[in-house]
């Protein structure tokens, strides 16, 4: 049974990949899992470093701060951990997709029929957007 990629990080489960990505095989699978192993990972150093520096600004008033800090300490943790959950679960910062993508080529296990990262439309391109899309020039001016 799939399970969402975020939730099922770190407790041995298959990570579903988004739809549209091509993920198949067992090798691209496997891929998948780690790009999105490392995304969990980057998000909690990300939100605990954010955390860190907040306190730092914020400091104590006195010793009663630091008692404090010592006990709420743990709920912290838990706060940090559902946040990064709960950005995960809204799509997180779409680097596994993009990891996935270029390690995927680099391995040679692309599916040339999927979109996006995998194969087929590119995701971003660096040609100009056409006329009247959204970007274009507006009256001449960009």
């Amino acid at each position: 049974m799939p399970v969402n990629p975020s939730s099922a990080l770190g407790s041995g489960s298959e990570v579903v990949a988004p739809v549209g990505l091509g993920v198949k095989t067992p090798e691209q699978k496997e891929l998948f899992q780690a790009a999105a192993e490392f995304e969990r990972f980057f998000l909690n150093h990300m939100v605990k470093q954010m955390a860190a520096v907040t306190k730092e600004i914020g400091g104590t008033d006195d010793e009663a701060g630091a008692a404090a800090d010592s006990s709420t300490s743990a709920y912290q943790d838990m706060a940090n951990d559902q946040l990064v959950q709960s950005m995960l679960d809204g799509g997180g910062l779409g680097l596994a997709s993009v990891m996935y993508g270029q390690l995927a080529e680099q391995a040679g296990v692309l599916d040339d029929t999927a979109p996006g990262p995998t194969g087929g439309a590119p995701l971003a391109s660096n040609a100009p957007p056409a006329s009247g899309a959204p970007g274009a020039a507006i009256g001449g001016v960009a």
